[in-house]
């Protein structure tokens, strides 16, 4: 590099600096900071390269453990193992504060456990090759078990779980799912990932007794889960969220068509409930739109189902019927952009 850009990268280097720095701090102290920062993390990463063996082999020992125990005892529970992970936290993609503090509940805390082992498969990907494919299949087994737990707490104690580690769960499947690509291949393991979406969209239409506020927080969370996975590049789960959604819309629009035609009321709870199914479907459409990964036949298809759906509510129930034409319209929009 010649010493005229050399000038010219320092020039830029102290621009950006007094643009970004404090308004009660100086340059040269925010310099400082910046530079002292830099060699911290430096100094972590430096620190969790050098304990990369230790990680890798306590996670084998624990998932050996875990599979003795299992032999023993058909026991679904994994949390008394998960506990003795010794994994470093900075390694959460979303990094926020939130998520390095001690959980307030036992939920939580179960939850941030079975995260973390998910997590720490993940940071394995570059390692795969100090496992035979029977300590392979022992750790994905010990992952299928911790999506299983995760969905327990999602379906039953949706409320005691941060937004942040309720994200990040869904974030964690989606790259255990784009790094593992034959997971797909794994019925057992796909069976607890059905299980999860399945959950997930039923509590967007469960009746609920607790009070506005708190109900909309409810749906709000289940939403993000829910976009936060449509972002996987993984088809078969794609595909599963597609199908589960539109099932949900079938089985709306032939109850509120059954109620007109047996004079019985609708329950109230499930049919506003509805609006966040239009919600959650819109916002994915919109995901989509600039790149969708699910085939135009498959769009088409569940297209038509859609619209079969609205073809049963258009006249007793035309806000239904608009609310879901408004997705249909999405998908057609996906569809011609494809």
């Amino acid at each position: 590099m010649s010493d005229y850009n050399i000038s010219w990268f320092k020039l830029a280097v102290a621009s950006a600096i007094i643009r970004s720095k404090p308004v009660n701090m100086s340059s040269k102290k925010y310099a400082e900071e910046l530079r002292a920062a830099y060699l911290r993390s430096q100094t972590r990463l430096q620190e969790q390269y050098l304990m990369a063996p230790k990680q890798v082999a306590e996670l084998k020992e624990i998932i050996e453990k875990l599979h003795c125990h299992q032999m023993e005892k058909t026991c679904d529970n994994i949390e008394n193992y998960t506990s003795q992970l010794k994994i470093t936290r900075d390694l959460i993609p979303f990094g926020t504060s939130e998520l390095l503090k001690p959980s307030a509940n036992q939920n939580e805390a179960s939850f941030v456990e079975n995260l973390y082992f998910i997590q720490s498969v993940i940071t394995l990907q570059n390692l795969t090759k100090e496992f035979t494919c029977e300590e392979t299949e022992k750790i994905l087994e010990a992952a299928g078990k911790s999506i299983r737990n995760i969905s327990d707490i999602v379906y039953r104690n949706l409320m005691t779980v941060s937004e942040n580690l309720l994200c990040q769960a869904a974030h964690n499947l989606n790259v255990l799912m784009d790094t593992f690509q034959w997971l797909q291949e794994r019925p057992t393991f796909m069976r607890e990932v059905c299980l999860l979406v399945d959950r997930i969209v039923e509590k967007l239409l469960h009746s609920t007794s607790h009070g506005l506020t708190n109900k909309y927080r409810r749906k709000q969370l289940l939403t993000k889960m829910l976009q936060q996975l449509a972002r996987s590049k993984s088809l078969p789960l794609l595909l599963i969220i597609l199908d589960s959604l539109v099932e949900r819309v079938e089985n709306l629009c032939l109850l509120l068509n059954r109620s007109q035609a047996t004079q019985q009321l609708v329950d109230a709870n499930l049919y506003n409930n509805g609006y966040f199914l239009v919600v959650s479907m819109e916002l994915i459409m919109k995901q989509w739109m600039e790149e969708c990964p699910v085939s135009t036949e498959t769009l088409q298809e569940c297209q038509g189902r859609l619209d079969q759906a609205i073809l049963q509510v258009k006249d007793s129930f035309p806000l239904v019927a608009h609310a879901f034409f408004r997705v249909s319209s999405l998908c057609e929009s996906i569809i011609q952009n494809k």
